[in-house]
């Protein structure tokens, strides 16, 4: 719309300045007799494709003075201005388009700064929590030598090697390692996993459904993975969790199924993400669904 209106602005004042030169044309052949000027001429009959302007002569009034320029000439300077138009234009968006990528991408390169300068934080963090947690297992293991029994100590150490598995799992996921997959026998990971975890199984009801399977992905990362699913389950569930491996399709899929507390509803959002992530990077697919249960499926 611009540009109709740009071009027929300057299409109006280009048909006012030919008028104005048809009209000193007239003067001079009035006064001077000259008849062709700058593409103009006095013509006496009608000539096909000029445009003709016509001037009474005011010392006789009854004479017309017709001046004709060529109809060609006026589109070739009309088609000139709207060129050097659109020239101009593309010049105009090609600067603004050239300062625009420059700020977005500044904007990225700083994004992305800001983003190392976090991940370099949350590194240093993890790596001296990792320190400290290494320090207490090591006093731990010293402890259990003198009390092998004390129950205390024994839930302090589960606390401790929980500690250390998370401090792995977020490790892991902020220095992106590629994964390096290995033949894994999935029933007896999970089986491994909910010994681990019979504490949070206690007073409630575990309905596990195996079957031998087995899976190529990183060891690490499928631990991580599994026992983050199966620890939400049991800690989020009301009073029944139900897990299950089976096989669909020729892919093994793992549900693991529990009904949850109402105060706790909404308590996998950020864990469960983090969870994806690192299973996308293995080539497994986890799909969560919420209905009158809390689902969590896993395709291997």
């Amino acid at each position: 719309m611009l540009n109709l209106f740009l071009f027929y602005e300057f299409a109006r004042l280009n048909d006012r300045l030919l008028e104005e030169k048809a009209r000193n044309l007239a003067l001079e052949h009035i006064h001077y007799g000259v008849r062709e000027a700058e593409g103009f001429v006095v013509i006496y009959e009608p000539v096909k494709d000029y445009i003709v302007y016509e001037f009474q002569n005011l010392s006789n009034p009854e004479r017309i003075v017709k001046v004709g320029y060529p109809e060609s000439r006026r589109r070739e300077v009309l088609n000139n201005i709207f060129l050097r138009l659109l020239i101009f234009e593309f010049f105009i968006i090609l600067g603004f388009l050239t300062l625009y990528m420059g700020a977005v991408d500044s904007l990225f390169r700083r994004i992305a700064l800001e983003q190392q300068k976090l991940k370099d934080l949350l590194l240093s963090i993890n790596h001296r929590f990792g320190n400290l947690v290494s320090i207490l297992s090591v006093n731990m293991s010293l402890l259990k030598r003198k009390l092998p029994e004390d129950k205390s100590l024994l839930r302090v150490e589960k606390s401790i090697k929980r500690a250390e598995r998370d401090l792995r799992f977020f490790s892991s996921l902020l220095e992106e390692k590629a994964p390096k997959p290995v033949v894994i026998r999935l029933d007896s990971l999970i089986s491994d996993i909910l010994k681990d975890l019979q504490d949070e199984a206690e007073n409630k009801k575990l309905i596990v459904r195996l079957r031998e399977a087995y899976t190529r992905v990183d060891p690490l990362d499928l631990e991580d993975i599994l026992y983050n699913v199966l620890h939400n389950a049991l800690k989020h569930s009301k009073s029944k969790v139900y897990v299950r491996l089976c096989k669909v399709r020729e892919r093994v899929r793992l549900l693991v199924i529990n009904d949850f507390m109402e105060t706790r509803r909404g308590g996998m959002g950020l864990g469960l993400r983090l969870i994806q992530s690192m299973a996308k990077r293995n080539g497994l697919k986890i799909s969560l669904h919420i209905r009158r249960s809390f689902m969590v499926v896993i395709d291997f």
